[in-house]
Formats: C-alpha cells, structure tokens, sequence
C-alpha cells in the first residue's frame, strides 16, 4: 500500500508523536518515534467522505518511554530504589515504583515519588484515582524468599506480586534480583521455585549479599531489554 495515508490518533498524551488528525504517508512517523502496538490495534475508515485508502488505527502504547513496574521487597536495598527509578528516568523508562507491604517501610514516599515521577503503590486502592499503567517490563528489585517462592506457586496476594505474575503470563521481560542469606538461599523450597522462574521465562540476575546490591547490573539489563522493545517494534 505504498503511497496510501493513514491517520494516526494518539491515546496516550505523554509520549510526543503524531498529534491527532496529523496524516502520515505509509511507513512514516515523526523523527525518532517507535509504536509499539497492544494485543489490539483498531483499524476503521475514518469518515464516509475520507479519500480511498484512509484508515483509523488506535495506538494503545510507545515505546518512546515504555512503562517499567519497579517492585521492592522488604530488605534494606529497597532504600535505594528512588534514586534507581531516577536513573531509568533519564534513561526514558517510565518506572512506577510498587512495594511489597513490608517493602513499604523501607520506601521514602515523598522521595520516590519526585524520583520517579509517579506516586508510589503497595496496595489496591479503589479510591486511587490514578490507575497503574499496563507495564511493558517488570523488575522485581530487590526480591527477598518469601517473593520468590510465592511467584513461583503462582501466589499473587499483594500488589506487587499481581503485577509480576501478570507479567509471567502475559510474557513480557520479567527481571529478578534475588537478595536474602545463604540459609535462606539453600532452602529447598528455593531451588524449586528458580528453577520454575527459569523455566517460564524470568531473568535472573546474580547477587550475593557480602556484596553490594548490583544495581549496576540491573541497570545494563534493563538497557538490553529497552533495546530489544524498540528493535521489536
């Protein structure tokens, strides 16, 4: 359909690409815009009296900026997940910072909320009227045993463990940074539920308490997986 118009209507006013009504030729987009496009795209004319060959295609997300659930669990490194969603800001990730209930008490809300753009969640909130937007990618930094083995039960009793599961389901770029004590690691139950991560897909990333968090890791993880959403798009 080389030379035939389309019509592009933005749905979601944070990312600046074509503005409503713009008509682009086939193929084209403003300079350094990526659409990547939900499990449904809506194609219809756009009026009776449209030239042949228009159509409306209703974009229900970009890549421009795409959306990343920061899950924190209960354990000291949760602290520092502010200023990490700072970094991912600048580097045009969207992140939402989610806590477990007890990650919660180790989150500054006032300060994650200027770092990461977006008020912090823990729980579901009927009268929020803010609704978390659907994730492109999930990490679950730091995750604690008890995040860990209840994932891989397909036990999804708090917030943060809702959206990680739907993650896993919808297949979509999962990243855990397991971080709790040798006794703890060497649990049977443990080795289990990574094997079962694995097997659905979940990255995960090594880390070991003598030393520091590897925020740096993570960082260059989600780097890749930034690269790979735009290259599929």
């Amino acid at each position: 359909m080389q030379g035939d118009k389309y019509r592009y209507d933005r749905t979601t006013p944070r990312v600046p690409t074509a503005r409503p009504g713009k008509q682009l030729a086939a193929g084209q987009l403003p300079s350094g815009s990526l659409i990547v496009w939900d499990t449904e795209i809506l194609a219809k004319p756009v009026s009776s009296d449209a030239p042949s060959g228009m159509i409306s295609l209703t974009r229900r997300g970009s890549i421009m900026r795409p959306v990343l659930h920061l899950v924190g669990c209960g354990t000291r490194p949760t602290e520092d997940l502010p200023d990490f969603a700072a970094e991912l800001r600048i580097a045009d990730w969207e992140p939402h910072i989610i806590a477990s209930p007890v990650g919660r008490r180790f989150v500054d809300t006032d300060h994650a909320a200027g770092c990461s753009g977006q008020p912090v969640r823990w729980d579901l909130d009927p009268d929020d009227p803010v609704s978390l937007p659907k994730a492109h990618c999930v990490a679950v930094a730091p995750a604690t045993f008890n995040t860990i083995t209840k994932l891989a039960a397909g036990i999804a009793d708090t917030l943060a463990l809702a959206v990680t599961a739907e993650a896993v389901g919808a297949r979509l770029p999962v990243v855990v940074v397991p971080w709790m004590n040798s006794s703890l690691a060497n649990h049977p139950q443990y080795d289990r539920a990574m094997r079962t991560l694995r097997e659905w897909g979940v990255q995960l990333l090594p880390a070991d308490q003598s030393q520091s968090f590897p925020w740096a890791l993570l960082r260059e993880r989600l780097d890749q997986v930034r690269t790979e959403l735009v290259h599929a798009s």
